[in-house]
């Protein structure tokens, strides 16, 4: 077997072992009722009743039910499968599942260091990811963000590599799962547009339309069907409106401060003539917050304007590690992971934009996508977890010489 052959074989148990003892500690965990998979407000209020509304009334909503349009449509769509498997214990499949997804997330970076000629690296990455403890957690909830990474993840992989080969293939998969990861949930909506100026500087504006054209093939139909059914014009969900005005204040950042601030800032953004508008269609009322949070911040401008520096240089920070809860415990555990990865793993990104041009400056125009799009918005880490697959392979990568010297202290040159 050729070295290559060797380093896949060897990536191939290692992931898959770690994935099933996983899956296998879950289980047995579970079944003795030591743990469950964390069900929050929005799978109890939202993913949960319209997965059941999936199966029983094969509708996603409708005009009965306009506010469930805050949710894309993808995540309920899993879990009315999982129903559809057992009514009675959906649950006991979804964590087992994400942890899959998450086997398939590993798999990806070992594809992309393989690409890159780095496979020893591609297997440290694809271990890290699959026991990285963010991601461990947040696979047993009922959430979409694990299946929305992976998704995001190799549509990002295909896009990125498509740049070494120039390949239109490669492109148009990519641009395939990233409609999908949009629509599991939002985020990546406008994204072509942070990556047509690379696209445009390294001579790939085709590859760039094809990404673009096949990620509309998947959402335009959603977005058809809002106006349709809704007479409402929702591109994937509503959402965005809110996570500005959340987003606009630091005492809004959690939820007991939502609960506690939200009604009088509604009352003075009134009285400044920002009203609710008089209408059920949930894009219209996600403005008004999106308004109101605009309001608040011009508020901010006008009384403290030297504020918005520590502000948003607080946002900057927070969005590695901050939660709906504000638990310090959770905070810190968030933040800590991050200060071993993300530092790092930018400072390789930048020693890696010679030898991989397009494609690092890619990655590069994601992450910077992803994270001011939140500092603009609400920071939280769900939100910029999607970038810690790739961010890990990079960080892997710059920590693996210490981690050689340290396991072989007597060899050298050990291969790639």
């Amino acid at each position: 077997m050729s070295r290559e052959g060797n380093f896949r074989a060897a990536a191939i148990v290692l992931f898959v072992a770690i994935t099933f003892l996983k899956i296998g500690a879950w289980t047995v965990l579970q079944s003795r009722g030591k743990v469950h998979p964390f069900v929050g407000s929005n799978a109890a209020s939202l993913y949960i009743p319209i997965a059941r509304r999936l199966l029983t009334e094969h509708r996603f909503n409708g005009p009965d039910s306009r506010p469930d349009s805050k949710v894309p449509p993808a995540y309920p769509l899993f879990l009315a499968g999982a129903m559809a498997v057992s009514q009675s214990s959906f649950l006991a499949l979804i964590t087992p599942l994400q942890m899959l997804m998450d086997l398939v997330t590993a798999f990806v970076l070992f594809w992309m260091a393989v690409r890159i000629g780095l496979p020893r690296t591609g297997i440290l990455a694809g271990c890290v990811w699959l026991l990285f403890p963010p991601a461990l957690v947040i696979s047993t909830w009922i959430t979409a963000e694990t299946l929305f990474t992976t998704a995001f993840t190799l549509g990002l992989a295909l896009f990125a590599v498509s740049f070494e080969n120039s390949s239109l293939t490669l492109s148009l998969t990519g641009g395939l799962l990233m409609g999908l990861a949009t629509l599991l949930r939002g985020t990546p909506l406008f994204l072509p547009l942070a990556l047509l100026p690379v696209s445009l500087r390294f001579h790939a504006a085709g590859r760039w339309a094809v990404f673009t054209a096949a990620m509309a093939v998947l959402i335009v139909p959603w977005s058809i069907r809002n106006m349709v059914v809704l007479d409402d014009f929702i591109p994937v969900a509503t959402g965005s409106g809110s996570v500005l005005l959340q987003g606009a204040d630091e005492r809004f950042f959690t939820g007991d401060g939502k609960a506690a601030l939200y009604p009088s800032t509604f009352q003075a953004a009134a009285e400044a003539g920002v009203r609710k508008p008089d209408t059920d269609r949930e894009s219209k009322l996600d403005q008004w917050m999106g308004q109101v949070g605009v309001w608040v911040q011009l508020k901010r401008l006008k009384e403290r304007p030297f504020s918005l520096v520590s502000f948003f240089a607080h946002k900057l920070v927070r969005v590695w590690y901050g939660t709906e809860s504000g638990a310090f415990r959770q905070q810190a555990i968030l933040g800590f992971c991050a200060l071993l990865v993300v530092p790092v793993a930018l400072l390789q990104l930048w020693r890696w934009r010679i030898p991989h041009g397009g494609m690092i400056y890619v990655l590069f125009s994601v992450v910077a996508y992803l994270v001011l799009m939140h500092v603009a918005t609400l920071p939280e880490a769900r939100y910029a977890f999607p970038l810690f697959p790739v961010l890990i392979l990079c960080a892997c990568h710059f920590y693996r010489p210490a981690l050689d010297r340290a396991a072989f202290p007597n060899k050298k040159g050990l291969p790639t």
